[in-house]
């Protein structure tokens, strides 16, 4: 749409306005301060239906606020969409009038800020969960340690001589055991000892 150079918008004017802004898929290009000249003509409307009482003027008062109203809501939500565009190819809208092109710019700030600061606050989060995990999984392993040690503690320990060496291996209380030589006299736990001597490994000794 052409920019109109006369002073005051008239109602012919801002139905052909929002008519083409409700039919465009991008914004529609408007005279400059169109909004404030749009203001300037309801100011006027409403002192001539104030003194003159006419239906016609006030059917077109109405029916030229709705449509200014509806033409804001449609350019609002065009650089809405048009902000989504930018940040992801960085293509600029067309026809920003000049309060419409600050308003676009400080959506972008915003929707940057609350970005960063959302992927911050997941990372942190990350950071958090993986710090939580390792130290539970130190505390698992301290634990098992713990338990290991304190069966080694409190387990029966009974005297056997080895009948054949022997490698390292892992009782079936998940100690470690080993190795030991052949002729070699120790003391271990009584469930290693039957298996071991169960098996000909080794003898008890009296």
């Amino acid at each position: 749409m052409e920019e109109h150079v006369e002073e005051v918008i008239t109602f012919d004017y801002i139905r052909e306005a929002y008519l083409a802004e409700k039919s465009e898929n991008k914004l529609t290009k408007l005279p400059k301060e169109f909004f404030e000249k749009a203001r300037k003509y309801l100011q006027l409307k409403e002192e001539i239906y104030k003194n003159t009482g006419d239906e016609k003027i006030k059917y077109e008062l109405k029916s030229a606020k709705k449509m200014i109203d509806d033409i804001l809501l449609l350019r609002l939500k065009k650089i809405i969409e048009a902000v989504f565009i930018f940040l992801k190819n960085g293509a600029l809208p067309e026809n920003l009038l000049k309060e419409e092109e600050e308003f676009f710019f400080s959506l972008i700030d915003l929707v940057k800020n609350l970005r960063k600061s959302l992927l911050e606050e997941l990372k942190e989060k990350e950071t958090s969960s993986k710090k939580e995990k390792e130290e539970k999984e130190i505390k698992k392993s301290e634990t098992t340690e713990e338990i290991k040690e304190e069966s080694k503690k409190t387990a029966r320990k009974t005297r056997i001589k080895i009948l054949f060496d022997i490698p390292q291996f892992v009782g079936p209380n998940g100690l470690t055991y080993g190795p030991f030589k052949r002729g070699e006299i120790i003391e271990i736990d009584e469930e290693i000892v039957s298996f071991l001597v169960d098996n000909g490994f080794a003898v008890k000794e009296m």
